[in-house]
């Protein structure tokens, strides 16, 4: 009995600790507003896991804010890439052209 009991508590300890260790994925959305001058972007960060972000809007400017606005004072496409960084050094990164 005092065997069994010692299985359950190793099993217990692993899964909470394998847990903590868990990847991170990266992942956002985002809404446009155009102004006459500038397109607006507010993006919502969806990403699990992660403890940091780490934004490059494809425009030469870039963010660590949970969920950034940017505005784009040029028309065109941007390729908008999002890291998420989790514990022990895991990342996720996500890029999609907006």
């Amino acid at each position: 009995m005092k065997k069994f009991f010692t299985l359950m508590f190793l099993a217990l300890m692993a899964v909470s600790f394998s847990g903590c260790n868990k990847q991170p994925t990266a992942l956002f959305s985002y809404r446009t507003q155009t102004h006459a001058d500038y397109t607006a972007v507010a993006f919502t960060n969806l990403s699990v896991d992660a403890e940091e972000y780490s934004w490059d809007f494809g425009d030469g400017e870039h963010s660590t804010a949970t969920n950034p606005s940017h505005k784009y004072y040029n028309s065109g496409k941007y390729k908008v890439t999002l890291i998420a960084y989790g514990k022990k050094g895991t990342v996720s990164k996500y890029s999609e052209e907006i």
